[in-house]
């Protein structure tokens, strides 16, 4: 008999293609994801309308005439709950070692990436139903981890071309460790500085900016292209000390002068930079204002106008600062098992911190980052 198909007789397995848009041998080396929760694919024939006059009886005029079949096009959302990371090679590029403690398997940016085509088989219980997505390339990930939940993962893919098949792939073994989850997850920014707020949550994004192209001879994909890459970091929590994420944010650099100077802003403690030509300096003491005209020394600037005298509050305004590194672990309760995210060279793009009464303020950073680097430990040898 012929059942309805469920997610439960479901499985989606992934192998890397040796060559764009042609399926590996699936029977050997087809891997989970995951513990994959839900698998979404969106596929469309982009049909072509052909119009025209009319001609006798009532063919065409104000009806289509014929439909052909356009660019065959599909995407796939997956969302799994990860026990490794084996698949970040195909988001970031490039991964080495061996993923042991003595070799741990490091993952960063490449120029290209390899596709990978997808299974997903449904048990019907009569004739079976397997799809193979070739071509597969990951257009975006996202990973979050939230208080109370296991981390997950999301794969938006998009792919060249489609075989569907009536005999079920076999399925392989689970992983049998465990999934990771928010108790193991930890925060430090810059890396190695704990972050000792109460984090609610983070997400991680990397957008690879997949482009399918298409040419003559065929409605198939040809070839899948990585344009810009972007990294993204949001992360929420409950401020419980001193942070300096609002100053991060608008770059600020204040203080109080400790000399009088004419056209000058001295201040004995800070650390000034060339960067700062050109901005503008507040006197809050005076509520007076001046540009800034030259770093004379990391404890003195010229100004356009004299409006300084010792012991008076300024703030010079910035371009957001950079933050050097953040970085992300996810430590599973596997023995040997855990992943370092570390971003580099980042920003602040978005900072909110609603406040509502009677309710603990929650505050939310958004960041861009120019790189990353994930170190990974599966085994102890």
């Amino acid at each position: 008999m012929t059942l309805a198909k469920a997610g439960i007789d479901t499985f989606a397995l992934y192998e890397v293609e040796a060559t764009y848009g042609v399926m590996p041998d699936m029977s050997s080396g087809s891997v989970h994801f995951g513990i994959v929760q839900s698998f979404g694919p969106s596929d469309r024939n982009n049909l072509i309308e052909v119009r025209g006059f009319k001609g006798l009886a009532s063919s065409a005029g104000r009806d289509i005439y014929k439909l052909l079949g356009g660019k065959l096009e599909f995407s796939i959302s997956i969302e799994f709950q990860p026990q490794h990371f084996d698949w970040l090679q195909y988001v970031l590029g490039t991964r080495t070692g061996a993923g042991t403690v003595a070799s741990p398997y490091v993952y960063t940016g490449s120029d290209t990436l390899s596709s990978i085509t997808i299974s997903s088989s449904h048990e019907l219980g009569g004739t079976d139903r397997n799809w193979y997505y070739l071509g597969c390339k990951i257009n975006t990930m996202t990973m979050s981890a939230t208080v109370g939940e296991p981390v997950k993962v999301t794969l938006d893919i998009i792919g060249a071309d489609i075989y569907p098949n009536t005999t079920k792939l076999t399925n392989v073994n689970l992983d049998t460790t465990d999934v990771y989850s928010f108790e193991g997850c930890s925060m430090e920014y810059p890396n190695a500085t704990a972050v000792t707020n109460i984090i609610d949550s983070f997400e991680i994004s990397i957008g690879n900016n997949i482009e399918v192209l298409y040419g003559l001879g065929s409605r198939v994909g040809k070839a899948g292209i990585e344009k810009n890459r972007d990294y993204g970091v949001k992360f929420t929590f409950k401020e419980m000390d001193t942070n300096t994420y609002s100053d991060d944010f608008l770059g600020v650099v204040a203080g109080t002068t400790t000399a009088t100077t004419a056209s000058k802003l001295v201040d004995g403690a800070a650390t000034f930079t060339d960067d700062l030509v050109g901005n503008k300096v507040i006197n809050f003491t005076d509520q007076t204002t001046a540009t800034i005209t030259a770093v004379d020394s990391t404890t003195t600037l010229s100004i356009s106008a004299d409006i300084f005298t010792i012991s008076e509050v300024y703030k010079i305004e910035g371009t957001p600062d950079n933050v050097a590194t953040v970085e992300f672990n996810l430590v599973n309760t596997t023995a040997n098992r855990h992943a370092y995210w570390l971003f580099a060279n980042l920003k602040i793009d978005e900072y909110s911190n609603r406040e509502d009464l009677l309710e603990i303020v929650p505050e939310e950073i958004t960041m861009k980052a120019l790189s990353l680097t994930v170190t990974e430990e599966q085994s102890a040898a």
